[in-house]
């Protein structure tokens, strides 16, 4: 399958740094894809179509830093995997408010994309963060586990990974307002 996405590619380092994204994050990519699809031949596909895009798009996205460029492949994946969805639940009813949940989540990504200097003070922030709770933080945004699979994770319970995403949400929103009535 890299095979193809390679021939894409140009010069034999650009085919070398691709290939190098692509054992990177392969594996990364088809967790969020599965978070979101719940069937693993549907995940492989959003992989594929992501790894595509990335190929023919390749020239915006290596000049790019490495967080900026990670942030760019979380976008594709989710974009490609609420692409499979939508055509996956066309016959049956989606709610608006579950397709606008995805929509305002990729949008957030992109928002995040576009300012770096805010996405660094988030880092930041969550770097701050007592690590009871930046770990359900970071399992719940970044590697997209439910509420469920993080307290089994944490051998904690449902409830008390729920009230540490809330409390750690909130440090979050105190710590980013004090720096926003900065600017």
């Amino acid at each position: 399958m890299i095979a193809i996405f390679v021939s894409m590619i140009d010069t034999p380092e650009e085919k070398a740094d691709f290939e190098t994204l692509y054992s990177t994050y392969k594996g990364k990519m088809f967790a969020a894809a599965y978070t979101i699809l719940h069937n693993h031949h549907n995940a492989e596909e959003a992989v594929s179509q992501a790894f595509f895009t990335i190929a023919k798009n390749y020239s915006k996205v290596f000049p790019l830093e490495k967080t900026q460029r990670e942030a760019y492949i979380k976008i594709v994946i989710r974009n490609a995997a609420i692409d499979i969805y939508r055509k996956e639940k066309r016959d049956t009813s989606i709610s608006f408010d579950e397709v606008q949940d995805f929509e305002s989540a990729s949008d957030d990504i992109c928002d995040e994309v576009l300012s770096q200097i805010n996405y660094e003070k988030i880092i930041a922030a969550i770097r701050e963060l007592p690590e009871k709770y930046a770990e359900p933080l970071y399992l719940f945004h970044v590697r997209d586990m439910n509420v469920k699979t993080i307290s089994e994770h944490l051998c904690e319970s449902e409830e008390a990974i729920k009230k540490r995403l809330q409390r750690a949400r909130q440090k979050l929103r105190e710590t980013l307002s004090e720096d926003i009535s900065v600017l």
